[in-house]
């Protein structure tokens, strides 16, 4: 069976275990702490040491998430759609403001620079982001993520009777859950994709059957969405 991105995966392993809030709050807080500083667009405030233990520690998080969560190697090959979504960030930052230093390569030579080196920071800041949203959406069902939200709720109704009327926990859950069903989604879209066209190579063929293979997604996501927005509604739920 094919692994699917940031869906789940039963296991009993330590990341397991762990509390599923514990897990969402960390891969939150992971994020922010892997693009914190902004995003450098020079090669000066790149080759920073500062930038250096900020990569390093996204690293050390990496490796540890990978030896508690004990999934398989392909699914960290899973990740190599970042690198794709990396380059093309890449190519639109070799693009210049003004296009006149186009013409000398020398005044060209330090956005060219910059633009590979920033884009270079993104991709690899993305790619750790994305592995350990992977891992923690691979350790904890949807189920779980929702039993967590929803006893953080009854603990704020304590305190704030007024909250009972809302249904952020679910709302939230149901928000965080969605993700990996886009994942799942794509994947049976390329798949159907590749079976229709056969074996057409071309970068031509490869615009169109990408154009074609997000209009269904688009379209897919936006009939689930409404389809569940009807059963949350026929439900008696206000959101």
């Amino acid at each position: 069976m094919a692994l699917k991105l940031f869906c789940y995966r039963k296991g009993n392993s330590i990341l397991h275990r762990i509390p599923p809030l514990l897990k969402i709050f960390f891969m939150m807080l992971f994020c922010i702490t892997a693009f914190l500083g902004g995003q450098k667009e020079t090669a000066e405030e790149i080759l920073q040491k500062s930038v250096y233990f900020q990569l390093l520690y996204c690293i050390c998080i990496c490796i540890l998430l990978f030896m508690l969560s004990k999934v398989s190697i392909r699914s960290v090959l899973q990740m190599r759609w970042v690198l794709w979504f990396g380059l093309m960030v890449t190519i639109f930052r070799l693009f210049p403001e003004d296009y006149s230093v186009i013409d000398s390569f020398e005044l060209y030579k330090p956005i060219l620079v910059n633009g590979l080196l920033a884009g270079g920071l993104y991709t690899i800041r993305f790619l750790f982001a994305s592995f350990v949203c992977q891992m923690v959406f691979e350790t904890t069902s949807s189920l779980e993520i929702r039993e967590g939200f929803e006893n953080i709720h009854i603990a704020v109704c304590r305190f704030l009777p007024f909250m009972k009327k809302y249904n952020l926990a679910f709302v939230i859950s149901l928000a965080v859950t969605f993700i990996p069903e886009v994942f799942e989604t794509w994947e049976k879209v390329t798949k159907a994709s590749k079976a229709r066209r056969g074996k057409k190579r071309g970068i031509i063929s490869f615009f169109r059957n990408l154009f074609s293979e997000m209009a269904a997604l688009l379209s897919i996501l936006i009939g689930t969405a409404d389809t569940k927005r009807r059963a949350i509604l026929n439900r008696g739920f206000k959101i």
